[in-house]
C-alpha cells in the first residue's frame, strides 16, 4: 500500500490541506500533542482515509503524561478513527519490561480493532533477533493483529548478516506474507544497495507493506 507521511502541527492547519491521493495517511506527531490533539487531528482525516500513528512507546508516554489508563486511550484513538499503529521498538533486547509493555498495548489497541505492525531491531543479537521473531509470532497466533513486520535496516550491518535474518524471518512468520523494509512512518529501500534488494526480495522482502 501506498502512504503519505504528514507532520501535524494544528487541527486547524490540518484541516486545510490538499486530500493525499494515498489510501492511508501516516500522521507524525510531537511529544507536546496532548491526547485530544491527537484524536481531534485523527479525526479529520479518518472522515475519508484510513490513519496510521503513533506507536506503542508513544502510546505509553501518552499514559504517563495524561494519567488516562491504557483501555481508556485505546478506546478514544479508535473513536477518532485510528487503524493502525507503527510497531516502532527503541529499547534494549534486554529490556523486557519494556518489550513485555509494547505488547500489551498492542494487545490493548487491538480490543478496539486497531492493527499494528511489529519491528524487528537491527540492534539486536542474533539469539535476540529470534527469541523476538518466536514473541511476534506466539502474539500474532493469539491476536491476528500484526499486519506486516517491518526488518529494520542499519549502514553498519553485513550483507551477509542482513540476509541471514531476512531468510530466517521468512522461515519463522510464515504466518504472513508480508515481510518488509518499509512502514507506515518509514521508508528504508533508500539505504540498501539496489543489489541487496534484490537478493532480499528473492527471500521475500516486501518493499512496501
Amino acid at each position: 500500500m501506498d502512504c503519505t507521511n504528514v507532520v501535524v502541527e494544528t487541527p486547524a492547519a490540518l484541516s486545510k490541506i490538499a486530500w493525499p491521493s494515498t489510501e492511508i495517511v501516516h500522521l507524525s506527531f510531537s511529544p507536546n500533542h496532548t491526547v485530544q490533539e491527537i484524536c481531534e487531528n485523527i479525526s479529520i482525516l479518518s472522515q475519508k482515509k484510513k490513519v496510521a500513528a503513533l506507536s506503542p512507546e508513544q502510546i505509553l508516554t501518552l499514559r504517563e503524561k495524561s494519567g488516562l489508563r491504557m483501555l481508556d486511550i485505546c478506546a478514544k484513538l479508535s473513536e477518532a478513527g485510528l487503524s493502525f499503529c507503527e510497531g516502532k521498538l527503541t529499547c534494549e533486547e534486554t529490556d523486557l519490561l519494556s518489550i513485555d509493555e509494547y505488547f500489551g498495548v498492542v494487545f490493548h489497541l487491538n480490543r478496539f480493532g486497531i492493527l499494528s505492525s511489529a519491528w524487528l531491531p537491527n540492534s539486536f543479537s542474533d539469539a535476540a533477533k529470534i527469541e523476538h521473531l518466536f514473541r511476534i509470532r506466539e502474539f500474532d497466533d493469539r491476536t491476528h493483529s500484526i499486519t506486516h513486520v517491518l526488518l529494520e535496516f542499519q549502514p553498519n550491518v553485513s550483507e551477509n548478516s542482513w540476509l541471514k535474518i531476512v531468510a530466517l524471518t521468512r522461515l519463522m512468520l510464515d504466518f504472513t506474507k508480508h515481510i518488509s523494509i518499509a512502514d507506515y512512518g518509514l521508508e528504508q529501500s533508500k539505504h540498501i544497495s539496489s543489489e541487496w534488494l534484490k537478493k532480499g526480495i528473492s527471500l521475500g522482502v516486501n518493499l512496501t507493506y
